[in-house]
């Protein structure tokens, strides 16, 4: 597995980061630039199970509770995921976790999705080829 792309939008220090990774990276900078964070952000999207709770409003950038945080790794090539042992793997090209608030009551969710390689938006708002998952916290 090879992440390609990183992009972050307002997870700890990170306020907008969106690179293309080559074959071999490394984070490099002065103390206290976001190397850990930009790790942090990556190991809580791969862990093995990503809840609402994975996130906290500490974990917003500037504390600012009007933010949501946006994390999307791209892989290349897409990574085979196979559900159910018996049944046949799905291409998985990109990663997406979202914490944010619902839009009635303020309470904060978890969106998760996993895109294939041939995602493609339909305009009458279907989701072909795409998994989504939402989880809302206990409040």
């Amino acid at each position: 597995m090879r992440i390609s792309r990183v992009e972050i939008q307002n997870f700890r220090s990170v306020q907008s980061l969106d690179v293309e990774l080559p074959q071999v990276s490394a984070l490099v900078g002065p103390n206290s630039a976001g190397k850990s964070n930009v790790l942090a952000a990556i190991h809580r999207v791969l862990q093995d199970w990503v809840t609402v709770r994975t996130f906290d409003e500490d974990d917003v950038y500037g504390h600012d509770s009007t933010r949501d945080i946006h994390i999307a790794l791209t892989f290349a090539p897409p990574v085979q995921y196979q559900k159910f042992a018996h049944s046949s793997p799905s291409p998985v090209a990109k990663i997406m976790v979202q914490y944010t608030r619902y839009k009635t009551g303020g309470a904060r969710r978890l969106e998760s999705r996993c895109l294939s390689a041939t995602f493609r938006p339909s305009k009458f708002g279907t989701d072909h080829g795409m998994v989504r998952t939402r989880l809302q916290a206990d409040q």
